[in-house]
């Protein structure tokens, strides 16, 4: 009589159904190492976390989820979606990578595998772009992310710079003129409407661009797209230049109760704000008795301006205080 014998996959399914039954395990939870507390006791692992099925022991969390990434919440419309739409991209990010050696559960790729799936890079490359326009705003757009990567800029202006190089391309702007530049004036026009203190020379130099042609290509986008462009003013600058000489929290507050002053609005006509705030900053240096500690020169070198400017609003600023001290005694 010869003895029963089972196959592995039997007994692995009658194993599965055993636990499954015991512990309450689901299709997606795997044994790993025995528990650090329940030595007998086997750990059991899922998409969030492994844990002891006896004592409940949590031994690892966070794990990678490697579940599709179901859209909407209603379960009856699931839908198994990429990435993100951005307007940072020329595709808007819908897009095929095809990977090289691997497939993608990780195993490697025969050599006829290899040879199709070149084939299909290739063909995938040659028909990414459709049109000459649409390569020259891929370029545009990947100019505008190394722009903003330089100068350190946020995620909502690379979107907004993005989206005015496409509105710039919509309106016939760019012919005419460099993709460089027109992308460095949307990442300027950008700063300029979100009151974000950035000098016209950074930028420039971030691009690798003449300044004037970043200036054209700012009044294009100003005049043709009719932007709404707040004017910049001193309180603006006055965090950056605070920051760059290391003003303490007195200077600070006091440098901004002088450029929220009314005296400080007058002098704004004709002057950099950056000036105006620098010499803000350096009055009250003066002020509180700081001039050893922060020079004017680093003050100067810090809004971008030069030494005779600030020397101005200083004394500007000097000549209202000694009128309001004769106005006061006066009166008295």
């Amino acid at each position: 009589m010869q003895a029963r014998t089972e196959s592995p996959h039997r007994v692995a399914t009658a194993t599965s159904d055993f636990c499954t039954a015991h512990t309450g395990l689901k299709s997606n939870e795997t044994e790993t190492a025995s528990c650090p507390e329940c030595e007998d006791i086997r750990l059991v692992s899922d998409d969030i976390e492994t844990f002891c099925p006896e004592c409940g022991l949590v031994v690892d969390e966070n794990l990678l989820d490697r579940g599709p990434n179901w859209t909407p919440f209603d379960a009856d419309e699931k839908r198994h979606v990429g990435g993100q739409v951005t307007v940072t991209r020329h595709d808007r990010g819908i897009s095929t990578n095809i990977g090289r050696y691997r497939d993608g559960n990780g195993q490697a790729l025969s050599g006829d595998k290899r040879r199709q799936f070149n084939r299909l890079r290739r063909w995938n490359s040659r028909a990414r772009f459709d049109s000459k326009g649409e390569k020259n705003l891929a370029h545009g757009l990947s100019e505008i992310k190394r722009i903003v990567g330089v100068l350190d800029l946020g995620e909502s202006i690379h979107e907004q710079a993005s989206y005015l190089y496409r509105e710039a391309q919509s309106g016939d702007l760019l012919p005419g003129r460099s993709i460089e530049s027109m992308a460095a004036g949307a990442v300027y026009a950008t700063c300029r409407q979100q009151r974000l203190p950035r000098y016209l020379d950074e930028v420039s130099d971030a691009a690798h661009v003449d300044e004037g042609k970043v200036r054209l290509a700012y009044q294009t986008f100003n005049r043709e797209l009719e932007l709404q462009v707040p004017p910049p003013l001193p309180v603006d600058y006055l965090p950056r230049i605070a920051g760059e000489v290391d003003a303490p929290i007195t200077l600070r507050e006091r440098a901004w109760e002088l450029c929220s002053s009314t005296t400080v609005e007058d002098l704004t006509c004709g002057r950099k704000p950056a000036s105006v705030a620098a010499g803000c900053l350096y009055y009250a240096t003066q002020e509180l008795d700081e001039s050893g500690s922060i020079l004017q020169a680093d003050i100067a070198e810090a809004a971008g301006v030069t030494a005779v400017s600030l020397r101005a609003v200083w004394q500007a600023l000097e000549e209202h205080s000694l009128r309001s001290d004769l106005t006061s005694s006066a009166d008295s």
